[in-house]
């Protein structure tokens, strides 16, 4: 029945945090003991490095940080080479227009820089570990002298120890005199997932229609996106909804972890009024019927797309449901104005709840946590009045220097949630809350869809109840009725 809002983990929680992101730039992308650039060291390439973090077992987040590139002098690049460490689940590269780096990994909505311009846009999505993009002959993305980056991280750590986590996103310039033509960047999908327990689904194929502007695109690149029940994307480009198109993406043995980038020889366009038809397959092996959602444990059927000459970054959606409008792409419309203000600044829309909870000092305690006892949870208003990591014998004890303050609204299954870490600013969340023994299960519906990551909890049935997050080390939130 609540979102944390410090999901934290055992970086933040223990201290354990590393040194967060650095840039580099010479003959050698090298980026010291925060990891170095696999390109080989290309001439003039420079380098940004998400991490190195802890992530702790069994936990999933994203994450963000915004780093200075490293060029003293616009640049048009050629190539971007992402490397991803374990524990990753993918990385999206944005250029943004903020001045101050945050270099320590903050956490972050999905996509948030790509749904307003006046913030940026990004410019390369990577799920693969080693993922080499290289624009065609005189395309490039221009970069702004003192360029700002974001590296955007979701990673998700299902064994049960903590790993290291590095990530590092190198860029290759072009000589000016070879630059003709600006680099695109475009996302299209589908949020209308339904999988049934124990089967195989596929949705589509759906076709959606690109703007005009698109009439001159040239697409030289194309990458399919599901999660881990993804077994096939699908992708087409076609004159209508009844026309079956040309193939541009159907890869043989596609594989979700690893998914295949298709580079066609020539540069393909879209029929006059057209769009593109596409598909995706899936086959859910769980005891849960699984929906649309961030989690690596909901689904996703997204494609990305590379163009040229660029006529903005655009994310668009398909969608025949009630969860959005029949197609529209961010920004540049209406839908899309109510998706930001969901999905960023406007989390207020989720509920109007006050924050009323104490703020508590987040406390390490060297044990396992205790068993789960289960109890009943009355409706009603919660405030937080503890919250607790345990670290396991011989682990970490005291105070953490963490804040944190919440309070949550729950009744009939459904929650309200407003919750504020290390005194910064509230957030608003929302969903739906099963229980089953001393089991929990709370799902995020509001701003996007996600696990919280509770599992279990103790509850004394009347006015306090404790929920506990697995992990390294396990995070527990006291709830006290009001």
């Amino acid at each position: 029945m609540m979102k944390p809002g410090f999901g934290i983990g055992a970086a933040l929680l223990v201290g354990a945090l590393g040194a967060g992101a650095c840039s580099s730039k010479g003959t050698a992308a090298t980026g010291g003991d925060a990891g170095a650039g696999a390109d080989g060291g290309a001439a003039g390439a420079l380098s940004v490095t998400f991490g190195p973090i802890t992530v702790a077992a069994n936990f999933e987040k994203t994450q963000c940080v915004v780093v200075p590139l490293g060029n003293d002098a616009p640049i048009h690049v050629g190539q971007i080479h992402n490397v991803l460490g374990p524990a990753s689940h993918h990385l999206i590269v944005y250029k943004v227009n903020e001045t101050t780096a945050r270099p320590v990994p903050f956490d972050c909505q999905p996509f948030t820089d790509a749904l307003d311009p006046a913030k940026g846009s990004p410019i390369m999505v990577t799920q693969k570990k080693d993922d080499l993009l290289t624009l065609p002959a005189g395309v490039a993305y221009t970069l702004a002298a003192h360029q700002m980056l974001r590296i955007e991280m979701h990673y998700i750590n299902a064994t049960s120890a903590p790993v290291t986590l590095t990530a590092t996103s190198t860029f290759t310039p072009m000589a000016e005199a070879d630059f003709h033509d600006e680099a695109g960047f475009l996302f299209i999908g589908d949020p209308d997932i339904a999988l049934p327990p124990n089967a195989a689904t596929t949705l589509g194929p759906v076709f959606f229609k690109l703007p005009e502007k698109y009439a001159t695109a040239k697409f030289f690149a194309i990458t399919g996106h599901e999660h881990k029940l993804g077994t096939k994307v699908k992708i087409a480009t076609a004159t209508s909804k009844s026309d079956p198109g040309t193939s541009v993406y159907d890869v043989p043995n596609w594989s979700w972890d690893e998914p295949a980038t298709v580079v066609p020889a020539t540069p393909f366009s879209i029929p006059a009024g057209g769009g593109f038809q596409f598909s995706c397959a899936w086959n859910n092996t769980s005891a849960k019927q699984v929906a649309f959602g961030e989690s690596a444990n909901d689904e996703m059927c997204f494609f990305w797309a590379y163009y040229y000459p660029s006529t903005g970054a655009n994310v668009c959606f398909h969608s025949e449901g009630a969860k959005l409008s029949q197609d529209f792409c961010c920004p540049g419309s209406s839908d899309c104005d109510a998706f930001i203000a969901s999905a960023d600044g406007g989390k207020r829309a989720c509920n109007t709840l006050a924050n009323t909870g104490p703020v508590v000092q987040v406390t390490a305690v060297a044990s396992d946590a205790p068993v789960a006892t289960g109890g009943g949870i009355p409706d009603g208003t919660y405030v937080v009045t503890a919250a607790t990591a345990y670290t396991g014998a011989g682990g970490a004890s005291g105070p953490t220097g963490q804040t944190y303050q919440a309070t949550n609204r729950s009744a009939a299954g459904h929650y309200d949630y407003v919750a504020a870490t290390n005194g910064g600013a509230d957030d608003h969340t929302g969903g739906v809350f099963t229980t089953n023994g001393s089991s929990l299960d709370a799902e995020q519906t509001c701003p996007i869809p996600q696990n919280t990551g509770f599992k279990t909890y103790s509850s004394d049935g009347v006015s306090t109840f404790t929920g506990y997050i697995p992990g390294t080390p396990t995070q527990a939130f006291t709830f006290t009725k009001q």
